[in-house]
């Protein structure tokens, strides 16, 4: 028979599914008007370079050209970092609003706290504080330089000698379109979702008395990597969980741990609104195919063979995939792993 505590559980990760989906499809909106831009700025890039003409590149004029397309790409990596916070405090609002909707059961529970943080106060928040080591502006400079003035410069250097013309140059430089919007998608949605874990904490611990702890939901998907699966379920301290998202475009979610005596007049059936989603376990054991494709061949052969648990994958301490050599110390992990393939074969 479900406990209320089940119950609750379920109904909060349930909830959660769902605001991460309707999250996903603002970031899709967000890209989208991201990638007009880039379109915009790359259509720019290659009218300036084929007015140049059929005129071959000259060596003396490549650094005042890589100056020019920076010039020229310089508003719209500071419009990029704009939008993108604009966005995460637009994220973070919703989050907050939709958190505190679930904590009070759709409004059946009184007396939860909602936070009053304004979208600019997020926004600011995302301009000016480091996310993995750098701000904003310079994750926004890396994922247009990165490829794109690399890629001009690399193409330049080519031009030199082989003697292309500037035209040749511009046709090269939409090749890179692809890889730099896919790069500025993945800051896109990892920022947001950033922005979304936020609001979400804020509710959490301005509901201290209520939420003890938070619960890591995976998002148990095919593209579930093997961190965020062995974090799933596990429960760590309100004011110290693990950064979330994990990983560029991670998917997981903070659920909260509560007090049930703040829901004790909440009848059973009103909170079982929703099913619960499965938990990793019961997820990645539904098939060895779906195993196989979360943690890879070469530990799915160890993992079927008991050589190691699932929970031995991750380092505990980083929260990140520890590597294949150090599973088994002291012995050699690859040579068992082809042992174990091909007494499979």
């Amino acid at each position: 028979m479900t406990t209320q505590q089940e119950a609750l559980a379920a109904y909060f990760q349930a909830q959660q599914k769902k605001a991460s989906d309707d999250e996903q499809e603002l970031v899709g909106l967000q890209c989208l008007f991201l990638a007009v831009g880039l379109r915009k700025l790359f259509r720019e890039l290659g009218a300036w370079l084929h007015n140049k003409g059929e005129q071959t590149i000259r060596p003396d004029e490549v650094l005042a050209v890589l100056e020019q397309i920076r010039a020229l790409s310089g508003p719209y990596k500071r419009t990029l970092a704009s939008a993108i916070a604009v966005a995460c405090g637009d994220a973070a609002v919703r989050s907050v609003e939709s958190t505190h909707v679930m904590l009070t059961i759709g409004g059946a529970v009184d007396g939860i706290t909602r936070p009053d943080f304004p979208a600019k106060y997020f926004e600011d928040t995302f301009h000016s504080i480091p996310v993995g080591g750098n701000l904003l502006q310079e994750w926004c400079n890396r994922a247009f330089d990165s490829l794109s003035i690399d890629k001009i410069k690399l193409e330049i250097e080519k031009g030199l000698s082989e003697f292309r013309s500037y035209q040749q140059v511009a046709r090269a430089l939409r090749e890179t379109i692809p890889g730099t919007s896919s790069q500025i998608d993945t800051l896109t949605r990892t920022y947001m979702h950033t922005a979304t874990t936020e609001g979400t904490l804020a509710v959490y611990r301005a509901n201290s008395d209520i939420v003890t702890k938070i619960q890591w939901n995976a998002a148990n998907e095919e593209t579930t990597c093997i961190a965020c699966a062995w974090l799933d379920g596990q429960r760590f301290p309100l004011d110290n969980p693990p950064p979330c998202p994990n990983h560029p475009r991670c998917r997981c979610c903070l659920t909260p741990v509560t007090d049930g005596n703040k829901y004790v007049d909440v009848s059973i059936p009103s909170i079982q609104q929703a099913a619960r989603v499965p938990d990793t376990q019961t997820w990645f054991e539904q098939s060895d195919k779906r195993l196989e494709s979360l943690v890879g061949p070469n530990r799915f052969a160890l993992l079927k063979a008991g050589k190691v648990q699932f929970d031995d994958l991750v380092d505990p301490g980083t929260f990140k995939i520890k590597p294949l050599e150090t599973l088994l110390p002291g012995q050699d992990t690859r040579k068992i792993i082809a042992d174990l393939k091909d007494k499979g074969d």
